[in-house]
């Protein structure tokens, strides 16, 4: 744009403007600049929504101890496994694998936690007529007897499972502290009974609330059933609790599974801790992206603001000349640059308040409990942006403290 306007002077007015002690007025280059802050306070604003809800995610409890577990897949499906003889072979790996140096406890189930894939059914209580008018829709988890344990999830009442709970013994299942609140608020869960399908299950066990396939979303009631008493397809999830770091773990393990049978698959070995910032990628993504861009369109209003001011200055050196000759304090006129600079801010963000607003209401969706108008927030950018601005004007500004009126005039 100033290369546009400066290719349509015509020569005879420019050497007449160039005569002219007082510079006109930067109404175009002042409007940018203002413009410029406005798209910068949005995307500060929806940056610092975006970090603010990353940090509630991060504060989450997902209801386990994540550190030093180590979790992987075995896949049985095409090694010729049946359910009999693949629970033999579950039980023996997990034996080899507790005995590996630095292994403090190990687990099998259905799946892993935090993986985005889940088993939910419909049950019915029993005796029905309690249950007529309520949802009956849970999650559940096939988990062998050290399942808890290992995940450190606490049995708050009852007991938890056994190796006895084989698929010859009476039907067993733990269920979670929301299932008993949802589903049996006034009554004692422990020895009552469920169906699932054809199957009666007895509650023995009422475990701690943890999060199950998405940490975002809310405790629900979740039913686990002992492994060895359900059948299974052929891939499993194990999780190994260990002071060992995961490199050398892990070749530990895929030593253990080739010595114990080299035809079977082990594939997604992770920590559980990558499985649940796995699971909140995206969010985090959009965290770290709107803080980086927030930064540099911050840093690029200030250059921008700096610039104006300083050339602003430039322009306009004989008529702060005069001003200085004529009597005026140095003082003011320091106090004019920065008045206009934070009258370009000030701009900038009357404009930005609304937009701010509305772009709080776009990304709502997007955001984990947090409020998309925040007061506070914006209250704070508002000042924080005026005293950037101050600071981008000052710098330029000084430079009228070394100017001499007489020599300042007489350059002209």
């Amino acid at each position: 744009m100033p290369a546009i306007r400066a290719s349509s002077v015509n020569p005879i007015d420019g050497l007449k403007d160039k005569s002219g002690n007082i510079a006109p007025r930067l109404r175009t280059g002042k409007l940018l600049v203002s413009a410029q802050i406005a798209v910068t306070f949005i995307i500060v604003y929806s940056a610092l929504l975006y970090i603010g809800s990353f940090q509630r995610i991060d504060e989450i409890e997902p209801g386990i101890s994540t550190e030093n577990l180590l979790v992987f897949h075995i896949n049985l499906a095409a090694s010729g496994y049946n359910h009999r003889n693949s629970q033999q072979l579950f039980d023996r790996l997990q034996d080899k694998f507790t005995t590996l140096p630095g292994v403090t406890s190990s687990t099998y189930s259905q799946r892993a936690l935090f993986t985005n894939f889940y088993s939910a059914g419909y049950f019915q209580l029993l005796p029905a007529a309690e249950n007529e008018n309520q949802p009956t829709r849970t999650l559940r988890l096939l988990v062998n007897e050290s399942f808890f344990k290992t995940m450190k999830i606490e049995i708050m009442s009852g007991r938890g499972f056994e190796t006895t709970d084989h698929f010859e013994a009476r039907k067993v299942v733990v269920v979670n502290k929301t299932f008993t609140k949802n589903y049996l608020p006034e009554s004692n869960p422990l020895n009552r009974s469920i169906r699932f399908g054809r199957d009666e299950w007895e509650i023995i066990g009422v475990s701690a609330d943890t999060k199950y396939h998405d940490i975002l979303e809310p405790t629900e009631p979740t039913v686990y059933f002992p492994i060895r008493q359900r059948r299974h397809g052929g891939i499993i999830a194990f999780s190994i609790r260990s002071t060992l770091p995961e490199k050398p773990l892990t070749r530990l393990i895929q030593k253990t599974v080739r010595e114990t049978d080299p035809s079977i698959a082990i594939f997604d070995i992770s920590t559980q801790e990558e499985l649940i910032a796995a699971n909140v990628a995206r969010e985090r993504l959009l965290a770290l992206s709107s803080g980086w861009l927030g930064i540099l369109t911050l840093a690029i209003s200030c250059i921008g603001l700096y610039g104006l001011i300083a050339y602003n200055v430039a322009r306009r050196k004989n008529e702060m000349a005069i001003r200085l000759a004529l009597g005026a304090k140095t003082s003011q006129t320091i106090q004019l640059i920065l008045r206009e600079s934070a009258t370009i801010a000030g701009t900038g963000i009357l404009i930005a308040l609304p937009l701010s607003l509305f772009a709080g209401y776009w990304i709502q969706n997007q955001l984990f409990m947090t409020e998309s108008v925040d007061p506070l927030t914006i209250g704070t950018l508002a000042l924080l942006f005026l005293m950037i601005a101050l600071i981008a004007a000052h710098f330029p500004s000084r430079s009228i403290t070394r100017l001499h009126p007489a020599r300042a005039l007489t350059t002209e």
